[in-house]
């Protein structure tokens, strides 16, 4: 569930550097010692050479194949951890969306102070590349966090979105892969229920899109997030 930015060079190059072994290592280690037997068959006659293209053979495959051997083990699950690796996005987060639904009519959102950013933040958490993990981690963070039990917790995936932005600690163009989602607290306890409010020396607040919006840090470095919640919640 995770969109990855890959330079297509790069991805060449990797595929290049294991051709031999994505579906061929068998027939690369055959080929080794087959190449083992016609040296032997030049050399050798009769008996010597059907010993000699066995004894070969078998020092081929535990001396020069030895290495290709191991690659054999070279499979799908270990391509996609080497093509994971040249993901060039900077962040693969799940963004997490509560509104103020314990009044009658929800208007603001939850934002919490992050202070590497300095800035007003969504919930947010690293996204797992499988949906139902992520989900139960999420949950679990969520919980831990908000001393909601997990129960009260509702996580509904809205969209995806593959965002280029400035990174301001960067100094650079970056991408992001954020995956929203709409969360619903069925039992809100009294103290998120106040305009602001600190948990484990976390502080919190409920805002409208519009302050988000007209807030000049938020702006600088969370806008395009911010836009997407007004437009698809």
């Amino acid at each position: 569930m995770r969109n990855l930015i890959i330079d297509e060079e790069k991805l060449h190059l990797l595929l290049e550097s294991k051709k031999l072994f994505i579906g061929g290592s068998l027939t690369g280690a055959l080929g080794l010692i087959t190449g083992g037997v016609n040296a032997v068959h030049n050399g050798y006659e009769g008996t010597v050479l059907h010993y000699g293209m066995i004894l070969l053979g078998i020092c081929m495959f535990a001396l020069g194949v030895r290495e290709g051997w191991k690659n054999m083990k070279y499979n799908h699950e270990k391509m996609m951890k080497d093509i994971i690796n040249l993901d060039q996005t900077a962040y693969h987060h799940s963004i997490i969306v509560f509104q103020d639904t314990f009044l009658p009519f929800a208007n603001r959102y939850l934002v919490y102070w992050d202070n590497r950013w300095q800035c007003w933040f969504f919930l947010n958490y690293p996204t797992q590349q499988d949906e139902k993990k992520n989900v139960e981690i999420i949950g679990d963070k969520i919980s831990r966090a908000l001393k909601i039990d997990s129960s009260c917790i509702l996580l509904e995936r809205k969209c995806q979105k593959l965002q280029q932005k400035y990174s301001e600690s960067h100094k650079e163009e970056r991408y992001y892969d954020h995956v929203f989602y709409k969360g619903t607290i069925t039992a809100f306890p009294e103290l998120m229920k106040a305009d602001r409010f600190d948990i484990d020396g976390v502080s919190y607040r409920w805002m409208t899109m519009a302050a988000m919006k007209a807030n000049p840090d938020i702006r600088k470095k969370n806008l395009d997030v911010v836009e997407v919640v007004e437009k698809d919640f």
